[in-house]
């Protein structure tokens, strides 16, 4: 091989590094060869045969590294991803804890009725729940939060934020919402307004009290991974968001009576929506079953508001203004949240360098 045609292989040796490493590492000395083998069997001395036959390659190179690149991304195995590890099933099933035992009251009243005995049982499921979150946060704190243990963090946020701050908050300016909007009309429009507007404030704390706990997180090293986690997987801060709506419910059916068959069907689709997020690899399929799960549970919950308002104590003389209300305001609320839950994905990739020198998820123990 002479000096020239050796520089050209030296060439095209370094056009092989815009493949996989995997891809070079198999295939790469291969490919120089046969470049080599094809470049000695020109049979004329010019050098513009060699250097065409270089530009060749190197004008389909983007394509071919391309295709390697998305081949390479397809076949790479689950436990190389930092960003994703299938839970054990000890963690699936302390992650849906949360979502599956809160059904239990509602199908003791559905089966039983209103029974003091059940009443006290209703008590008693409601404190064990309050421990088990209260153990989640514990050992989240202890382990750097891992993935099943999100949605608890969620719940406790929102839990906290729409329960009293939200309402003192809104408080001090309802009245100028009010007046905005001409409240004081009484129209079916302006109230179904108001009560978007209102909500959509409510979120809009959650949200940014969740953004400030990470940001306070990040201050001990042992919760900084949970920050370090979302940078390189967002779909957790909207599994964070979705916890929160195991409380959301209550508040919807509050001083609802025979709506036990609504609660059910609705933390059925949080506990579905949770289940196959945690079995799904994909960001996309993550989001979109989170997505999917809160569409369902609030239009249940608004078609179950439009049949429970006549059958209520507390209806209005005249209910069908009221029940209207009911349905829009709930599927108004529908849509802020979808929107929270948006918001990460819009949030810029962080480099593919970053993610390939992060740790990995290995840290998570059982529950």
């Amino acid at each position: 091989m002479n000096r020239w045609t050796h520089l050209i292989v030296r060439a095209y040796r370094l056009l092989l590094a815009f493949y996989p490493s995997a891809f070079r590492a198999e295939f790469g000395d291969e490919m120089q060869d046969v470049f080599a083998d094809i470049l000695a069997g020109v049979k004329t001395r010019n050098w513009s045969h060699s250097i065409i036959l270089l530009a060749r390659e190197l004008r389909d190179l983007p394509g071919s590294a391309w295709r390697e690149h998305l081949r390479a991304r397809k076949r790479m195995p689950m436990s190389q991803n930092p960003t994703w590890r299938p839970p054990t099933t000890k963690e699936l099933l302390a992650g849906l804890t949360l979502f599956v035992f809160p059904i239990l009251p509602a199908i003791l009243t559905l089966m039983f009725g209103y029974q003091p005995l059940i009443n006290q049982i209703r008590s008693k499921i409601t404190i064990a729940l309050l421990v088990i979150v209260l153990v989640a946060i514990v050992l989240g704190l202890k382990h750097g939060f891992p993935r099943w243990t999100v949605p608890y963090l969620g719940v406790v946020v929102a839990s906290v934020v729409l329960l009293e701050p939200s309402w003192r908050i809104w408080h001090f300016f309802y009245s100028d919402v009010q007046r905005a909007i001409g409240y004081f009309s009484q129209t079916l429009q302006v109230r179904v307004l108001y009560h978007a507007l209102m909500w959509g404030f409510f979120w809009f704390l959650v949200f940014a009290s969740f953004i400030l706990l990470i940001l306070l997180l990040m201050a001990w090293p042992r919760t900084r991974q949970l920050a370090r986690r979302i940078r390189l997987d967002w779909t957790l801060f909207s599994f964070m968001l979705f916890g929160g709506l195991v409380f959301q419910l209550e508040i919807i059916f509050d001083e609802y009576a025979y709506d036990e068959p609504w609660r059910i069907a609705c933390r059925v689709c949080l506990a579905l929506g949770a289940w196959f997020y945690f079995k799904n690899t994909d960001p996309r399929k993550r989001i979109l079953a989170l997505l999917a799960a809160v569409t369902l549970y609030y239009w249940i919950a608004a078609v179950g508001k439009w049949y429970l308002v006549p059958l209520q104590s507390w209806r209005p003389r005249i209910y069908e203004t009221y029940r209207r209300f009911e349905f829009w305001g709930t599927l108004a609320e529908w849509g802020w949240v979808m929107l929270f839950m948006l918001i990460p994905a819009l949030l810029p990739r962080i480099r593919r360098s970053e993610i390939a020198d992060s740790p990995s998820e290995e840290d998570l123990i059982p529950a």
